[in-house]
C-alpha cells in the first residue's frame, strides 16, 4: 500500500513541477525546470530525477542547464532510494544533502474548531514576504519578493490557499493545498505559522482541513514532505500521517560552497 501510495505522491509531485514551470529541458535521469522571473527560487529552478542516474551524469547535466540560464547555484531534487555513490559523488562535488520524508494521511482524529479560509494568492503576499525577511535575514530585497510571490506561478486550478485570519481579515498561518481529482491526489505544503501566533493550534488546524477538502474533492491519497531530520515530523504522526518514503535534496550554493 505505502509503495503505491508513494509512487502516485512522487508522480503527482512530477506532474505538477512540470504544469508549474515556464521551461522544461529533459536531462539524462529526469528532466529540469526553469523559471527566469523567479531566478531565485530554487523550487521553480531545479533538476528533478525520475530514473537511474550517476552523480556524474547528474552534476554534467546540472552545470549545463543552470549554467545556460546564469544559475550560479545548483538545486536536485532525487525521489525514492539514493545510493550511497550518488550522495557521496554529490557532496564530494561540493553540494549539500538533505534528507526528507513523504507522509500521508492515514487516518485518525484532526482538531476541530478554528475556523480556516480559503483565500485569494494576493491576500498571501505581503505576509509571506515579511515572513521571508524574519525567518531569512541577509537575503537581497529582490529574493524575498520573488519567495513571496512565487505562489502566483501555481496552476490555478488546482491549488488552494488556506488561512487562519485574525478579527482584522489578516493571516496569522496559512498553507497551499494542491488538488488532482482525475489522480485522486493532493499535497498540503508551504505550511507556516507567524511566530506571535504560534502554539494555538493554527497549523494543525490547517492541516486538517486540507484533509478535509480533499477529502471533498474525491481524493483518497493527501500527503506532505517535510524534512526529516529537522521538520515537525512528530506533529504529522499526531494528526495521523504516516511515512511513505523519502527524498533528497542536493543544493549547491554560488561558488559552489
Amino acid at each position: 500500500m505505502s509503495a503505491t501510495e508513494y509512487a502516485r505522491a512522487v508522480a503527482f509531485g512530477h506532474a505538477f513541477a512540470r504544469r508549474q514551470a515556464v521551461r522544461t529541458v529533459d536531462v539524462p535521469g529526469g528532466f529540469a525546470v526553469l523559471d527566469d522571473e523567479f531566478d531565485q527560487v530554487h523550487d521553480l529552478n531545479r533538476l528533478i530525477g525520475t530514473g537511474p542516474v550517476t552523480a556524474g551524469e547528474l552534476i554534467a547535466a546540472a552545470d549545463t542547464v543552470f549554467g545556460t540560464a546564469g544559475l550560479a547555484y545548483r538545486q536536485l531534487t532525487m525521489d525514492g532510494p539514493t545510493g550511497t555513490e550518488l550522495v557521496a559523488g554529490l557532496t564530494d562535488a561540493g553540494y549539500r544533502a538533505d534528507r526528507e520524508l513523504l507522509m500521508a494521511y492515514h487516518g485518525g482524529e484532526l482538531p476541530e474548531g478554528v475556523p480556516v479560509s480559503v483565500v485569494e494568492p494576493a491576500t498571501l503576499l505581503d505576509p509571506a514576504e515579511r515572513a521571508w525577511r524574519a525567518e531569512a535575514p541577509g537575503l537581497a530585497d529582490g529574493t524575498y519578493r520573488q519567495l513571496a510571490r512565487q505562489r502566483l506561478r501555481r496552476p490555478a486550478e488546482l491549488t488552494r490557499r488556506l488561512a487562519v485570519l485574525g478579527a482584522d481579515g489578516t493571516p496569522r498561518a496559512w498553507c497551499e493545498l494542491y488538488l488532482s481529482p482525475d489522480d485522486r491526489v493532493a499535497q498540503i505544503e508551504d505550511l507556516l505559522t507567524l511566530p506571535a501566533y504560534r502554539g494555538h493550534g493554527y497549523g494543525s488546524a490547517l492541516v486538517a482541513a486540507g484533509v478535509a477538502q480533499a477529502r471533498t474533492a474525491g481524493c483518497d491519497l493527501t500527503f506532505l514532505r517535510v524534512e526529516a531530520d529537522d521538520g515537525p515530523v512528530g506533529l504529522y504522526r499526531r494528526l495521523g500521517f504516516e511515512p511513505l518514503g523519502e527524498a533528497r535534496q542536493f543544493h549547491r550554493a554560488a561558488g559552489g560552497t
